[in-house]
């Protein structure tokens, strides 16, 4: 429930229940910057995984094909962002066709960049 409420409550006036939080629950109003809730967030991600990882260890011979599927998925995964991130500092020039053409509408065309 805190891994949800403060990814959500750090969004700021653009979560729907921000204003009555605000305005109705003692101390919520002197956040100053609701993004600090992150905080919160990553805290209760990483409690998170490690109950997830106790659970794994306790059941690990039940768990051995789920095992097996999430390296085989992870190192896959890992395996095709290191390919594009090599190709991609190998070949400048993609990476700049990319800015020239993709990025041309973006918001912050005519920034410079020195």
């Amino acid at each position: 429930v805190l891994l949800i409420f403060s990814f959500l409550y750090s969004f700021g006036k653009y979560f729907f229940v921000f204003k009555l939080f605000y305005d109705f629950v003692p101390f919520f109003n002197d956040f100053r910057v609701p993004t600090r809730f992150l905080f919160m967030y990553a805290f209760s991600f990483s409690v998170f995984v490690g109950f997830g990882t106790e659970y794994l260890l306790i059941n690990f011979d039940k768990s051995k094909k789920l095992a097996k599927k999430l390296l085989i998925v992870s190192s896959s995964l890992f395996t095709f962002i290191g390919l594009i991130y090599i190709f991609l500092s190998y070949y400048k020039e993609s990476a700049y066709i990319f800015q020239k053409y993709i990025l041309k509408n973006s918001y912050a065309q005519g920034m410079n960049n020195s």
